[in-house]
């Protein structure tokens, strides 16, 4: 068992929230491709590089992220949806997550 998915199980059993990402779910709502993003990032000025953006959209996302890099999926998102784009889509906290159903 993966130590993420550890972390997940001790959190809900505390009643302690944790963090969901929601990146590649955002993403697949309004059909942008993990290539998109890293295209968009470039042209917006806010470049992030295709092994970013591939841990990025994989598995639960990152275990640490920088205001940098949060800037840069923001920036794309917006640029690529044309929708004011926050946090929420990109993560968000829960306490009701079981960790058996994701």
């Amino acid at each position: 068992m993966a130590v993420a998915d550890v972390w997940k199980r001790f959190c809900y059993s505390v009643g302690v929230g944790s963090i969901v990402w929601k990146l590649k779910e955002t993403m697949e709502a309004h059909g942008i491709k993990p290539l998109d993003l890293e295209r968009e990032s470039i042209r917006s000025g806010f470049p992030l590089g295709k092994n970013v953006v591939y841990r990025l959209v994989t598995a639960d996302g990152p275990q640490r992220i920088d205001r940098s890099t949060l800037t840069a999926i923001l920036v794309a998102l917006r640029r690529l949806t044309g929708a004011e784009m926050g946090l929420e889509a990109v993560m968000v906290y829960s306490v009701d997550v079981d960790p058996s159903a994701t």
